[in-house]
């Protein structure tokens, strides 16, 4: 990842064991088969692993 610190310096780190997603509300993608569609989405998921539904930074479902 790159950033910078508080003191704005720059910062690269390497973060280890974290697998990287993006969130996208499912209304805009419901209809859609995306792992057949795009070869690069791996896996889609609505719920966590104890069946906790995701939701945007915002509270949207």
């Amino acid at each position: 990842m790159f950033g910078r610190t508080a003191d704005n310096e720059y910062e690269h780190v390497r973060v280890l064991g974290v697998e990287p997603y993006f969130y996208v509300p499912t209304e805009h993608v419901a209809d859609r088969a995306l792992t057949e569609e795009y070869d690069v989405i791996l896996d889609t998921r609505e719920e966590d692993a104890n069946g906790e539904r995701f939701e945007s930074i915002r509270g949207s479902p």
